[in-house]
């Protein structure tokens, strides 16, 4: 009898501890809304935007931890959102390779000076186009001078700054703050300094948040990605903000895909 309850009590041990140390990963049956799955293992990706909508919000967000954060990205105090989009992609493991884990995802992440000539898709000039010219950490939001990636340990906690002279909106600058528990890893990028296209401002400073979070679901990670901002409401800014911001979210995507 006593052999019996030490046994039991050894077991729940043991069992409490694989479950702490993060063995089990999420599926992603677990943590992508039924009505979804299908259609993510059938396209590889879900992408939604939406411009002007009162109280609109996200549907493609995985129901885990570090996802459901990006629900509240954006401060009630402020006022809403013009424009969102978000994007959700399935990536088997076995097409990484052995590095398909979060510690590289987390490393990848903040590994912010190789975005550096980062490519996309311009939808405007019918080609692929440099996205980021220039991208480098800095020290802090009013110290500009520029410090190597910081890519040791987790990225739990940790919060940096960055440059990034985009093709299309010059330079601005970023805080960026990072989460990472066994099984996730996120960044979430927030604009620091106002966004132009050519002499017009078009986004202010703190009214644009992009989230990027890589999860681990067994044989796949999900990556999703998210964004929220404020910007003229006029009809004309719609496409814009499609082209720009679909087209930079994919951009992100594949760049990520290709530093494993």
């Amino acid at each position: 009898m006593k052999y019996n309850k030490l046994k039991f009590l050894i077991s729940g041990f043991i069992f409490c501890l694989i479950c702490n140390t993060g063995i089990f990963a999420y599926t992603v049956n677990e943590v992508v809304d039924e009505k979804f799955v299908l259609e993510l293992q059938n396209k590889k990706n879900l992408e939604r935007c939406l411009f002007n909508i009162p109280n609109a919000d996200f549907i493609y967000t995985p129901n885990t931890e570090l996802a459901n954060k990006t629900k509240k990205m954006w401060p009630a105090s402020k006022n809403p959102p013009v424009y969102i989009a978000e994007e959700l992609y399935l990536l088997k493991k076995e097409d990484l390779g052995e590095k398909a884990t979060i510690e590289n995802a987390s490393k990848i992440m903040r590994s912010i000076s190789k975005m550096q000539g980062m490519l996309y898709y311009s939808n405007t000039h019918k080609k692929e186009k440099v996205l980021y010219k220039e991208c480098y950490r800095i020290k802090g939001p009013n110290d500009l001078t520029r410090i190597d990636d910081d890519v040791t340990g987790s990225a739990d906690g940790k919060i940096m700054y960055c440059v990034q002279n985009d093709s299309s909106f010059g330079k601005t600058n970023y805080r960026l703050e990072y989460h990472q528990t066994e099984k996730e890893v996120s960044a979430e990028f927030i604009s620091i300094s106002p966004l132009y296209a050519g002499p017009i401002k078009t986004i202010d400073t703190d009214d644009l948040r992009i989230s990027v979070v890589i999860t681990d679901c067994d044989d796949y990670l999900l990556v999703y990605m998210a964004i929220k901002t404020i910007c003229p409401s006029m009809p004309v800014f719609k496409k814009t903000m499609d082209e720009s911001f679909s087209a930079r979210l994919n951009a992100i995507y594949k760049w990520f895909m290709k530093q494993f």
